[in-house]
C-alpha cells in the first residue's frame, strides 16, 4: 500500500513539474512600432533575433502613431517596443541632447522614473526616411517582461550598435525598394553571425 501511495505521490509531482516545465510554451512576445522603414527593420530584427535565439513567439503590431503605440504598451498589448530617442525626450517633455549618448542617458533614466520601461543598448543611429543619419534607435521593455524574461536583455543587448555598419544603408535602401523586411532583416542577421 505504502508503495502505491508513494508511486501516487511521484506520479503527481512529476505531472506538475511537467506541466511547469512547459508553462511558457505559447507565450507570446509582442513588440511595437510606428511604420516607419527604419521601424520595421529594426522590428523584424529584433522578432527574428529572440525568436531564433529563445523559441519564443514574437508577433509585431505597427502603430500609426505614438499615442496608439504607449497606449498599447500601458494595457499589456505591447510588451516592447522600438523608439528613436528625440520622440522619446519629446515625451518626456524634454529637449533631446545633441549628443547620442547624453540623449540615451537622459531618456533612460526618464522612462525608468516616470514609466516604468527599461531601455536596452541602442540599436545606433539610422538614416531618418530622407536617408540620412539622423535618428538613434533604442529597444525597450516593460518592467513585467524583464521579471518573466530575466535571460531576454542578454539577447536583445547582441543588436547593440547593429545600425552602426555602413551595411544598414543598403538595408534601409532595399527596404524602401521594395524587397520583403523580413527577409532582408534575417538576411542581414545571418551575415553578422547573430542567427
Amino acid at each position: 500500500m505504502k508503495k502505491i501511495f508513494l508511486f501516487s505521490t511521484l506520479l503527481l509531482i512529476s505531472l506538475a513539474m511537467a506541466h511547469t516545465g512547459y508553462a511558457c510554451v505559447g507565450r507570446i512576445l509582442t513588440i511595437g512600432a510606428l511604420s516607419s522603414t527604419n521601424e520595421q527593420l529594426l522590428a523584424e530584427m529584433l522578432a527574428t533575433l529572440i525568436n531564433e535565439r529563445t523559441g519564443t513567439t514574437v508577433n509585431i503590431k505597427y502603430f500609426e502613431n505614438q499615442s496608439e503605440l504607449y497606449s498599447a504598451v500601458k494595457n499589456g498589448t505591447v510588451s516592447i517596443l522600438i523608439e528613436n530617442t528625440e520622440r522619446a525626450a519629446a515625451l518626456l517633455g524634454k529637449t533631446k541632447p545633441a549628443d547620442n549618448k547624453e540623449a540615451y542617458a537622459l531618456v533612460r533614466e526618464g522612462y525608468k522614473k516616470s514609466l516604468d520601461l527599461v531601455l536596452l543598448d541602442a540599436f545606433g543611429v539610422t538614416p531618418d526616411e530622407g536617408g540620412k543619419g539622423q535618428l538613434y534607435y533604442v529597444p525597450i521593455i516593460t518592467t513585467e517582461v524583464l521579471t518573466d524574461y530575466p535571460a531576454l536583455p542578454r539577447v536583445i543587448n547582441k543588436l547593440g550598435g547593429v545600425t552602426d555598419e555602413k551595411s544598414y544603408l543598403k538595408l534601409f535602401e532595399a527596404v524602401k525598394s521594395g524587397d520583403k523586411v523580413k527577409r532582408v532583416a534575417k538576411d542581414y542577421l545571418k551575415q553578422r553571425r547573430l542567427i
